[in-house]
């Protein structure tokens, strides 16, 4: 369902007579500055190449700030990208809080290099999260 929805922002730019992401009036993104997105939000970067769309928070374990855990945990969300230079192509990334041998932080498409810095809301064990609060914190580096 939310990939149809971004496609169908596409193809409304598209059939409206959009001749590139200007005319779609979506927040610019620079490259290599922090920039936080909501959750189900859609951003373009400056030299309007790319959508990034904060898809989805797809897990949350992280041990929340009140308690000692032996483990951190970890949380997992997904963006959508979708290339203008390439026709429009989206791809799906996945990224995680912990960067190591099992999780990534980073993911590179099509010479975009996107970085997971933070996610909040943190969890706390007095409140549950409302899925519409979360905030990703990102970072996009051109790599072409």
């Amino acid at each position: 369902m939310k990939k149809t929805i971004f496609f169908l922002i596409i193809i409304l730019a598209i059939m409206t007579g959009c001749s590139d992401l200007n005319d779609l009036n979506l927040k610019s993104i620079a490259y290599d500055e922090a920039y936080e997105l909501s959750v189900n939000t859609i951003s373009k970067t400056a030299d309007n190449r790319y959508l990034i769309k904060f898809d989805s928070v797809m897990f949350d374990s992280r041990c929340p700030k009140d308690v000692v855990c032996i483990w951190q945990g970890v949380a997992g969300v997904r963006f959508s990208i979708t290339d203008s230079s390439l026709g429009n192509q989206l791809q799906t990334v996945e990224l995680h809080t912990l960067n190591n041998g099992t999780w990534s932080s980073q993911a590179t498409v099509n010479g975009l290099k996107l970085s997971l810095l933070e996610l909040n809301p943190y969890p706390f064990t007095s409140s549950s999260i409302n899925y519409k609060k979360y905030k990703a914190t990102i970072l996009l580096t051109k790599i072409n």
